[in-house]
Order: C-alpha cells, then structure tokens, then sequence
C-alpha cells in the first residue's frame, strides 16, 4: 500500500466536513444515498488513516445516524442530526488540530509477538509464557488425567470394555473325571 500521509489525510477530509451542512437537509435520513456514499467515504479514510498509524479521534464508525427503532417517527431524523453535528465537530477539531500543530506522530507499529519455532518444546514453553498460563496449561493437564483415572475405574467403563461373555444355561454342564 502507498504511503498515506496525514496531510493528505487532511485534504481528503476537508470536502468531507463540507458535505455535512447538505446532509443534514436530507429527509431521508440515514437512508439517503448520499448519506450512505458520504458515510462509507469517512469511514474508508479514517481505516486507511488507521493503518498508517495515525489515530483521528473519530467516533463515526461507532454511530447509528438515526438507524434503530422508535416508537417516535421523529426521533430516527433528530439522532440523525444530532449524529452529524457531533461528527461535524469532530472532523472540524480534528482539521483545526492540525491547522495549528501540523501532522501528529505516527503511532509506533506494535512490535510482533515471539516467533513460533516448528516444534513447541517445554523449555521454549517456559521462556515464553507467563508463569499463570504454564499453571493453567498443568492444571488442565492435571484434570484431565484425573478424569481418565476416574473413568477407569468406574463400573460403566469395565462394562464396556470387558463384557462379561453370556453363559448358556440350555445344556448341562460338562462333569470332568476324577482320576
């Protein structure tokens, strides 16, 4: 992916804030297509923003715009406004921020987690985990092999696994000879 710049981040946003004042006259609502077109734009900048980095404090994508229910019929037109309005005093906080500061450091990219090796031994188990997730690993490991002890022993499993063969009452049973 190219490199995204805040500035250019900026740029993109500024049409974006524009629109907001034409949205609000929308009787549509949340329904609108140019909602929705305005909406999914934000939304794409502020992910592709994201991924840069940069983290615009934008709660958009967390807004309902107006969708729900309601047992009042104005109230889906009156969130939707109001959901535009705070917007908008995001988006113009957020250009305002970088009119008077310039563009916000990059947030460091988070470092990876340990590389897995191909065969997971105990001593890589030991240097890597916690020493809760090694007792819990035992632990579990622990109730499982009791359980298997349990069930071992039980009447139910030397049923099924030792069935006792019939025995046939029909004919007598054979006398040996006494020497």
């Amino acid at each position: 992916m190219a490199k995204f710049r805040y500035p250019d981040f900026i740029a993109q946003l500024r049409p974006l804030l524009t629109q907001i004042d034409s949205l609000l006259m929308e009787r549509e609502g949340h329904r609108a297509t140019a909602f929705r077109q305005w909406r999914h734009e934000l939304i794409d900048l502020l992910l592709r923003a994201s991924q840069q980095g940069f983290r615009p404090h934008c709660h958009a994508n967390g807004r309902r715009f107006g969708a729900g229910r309601s047992f009042d019929p104005q109230a889906p037109l009156r969130n939707y406004a109001a959901d535009l309005r705070e917007t908008q005093i995001e988006l113009t906080t957020l250009i305002r921020n970088f009119e008077r500061d310039g563009a916000p450091p990059a947030a460091p990219r988070a470092a990876a987690g340990p590389a897995v090796p191909d065969t997971i031994t105990p001593a890589w188990l030991w240097r890597h985990l916690s020493v809760t997730a090694i007792v819990s690993l035992l632990s579990v490991a622990l109730a499982i092999f009791m359980v298997g002890v349990t069930v071992g022993q039980s009447k139910l499993y030397a049923d099924l696994m030792h069935p006792a063969s019939p025995v046939d009452n029909t004919q007598p049973a054979a006398k040996t000879p006494r020497p």
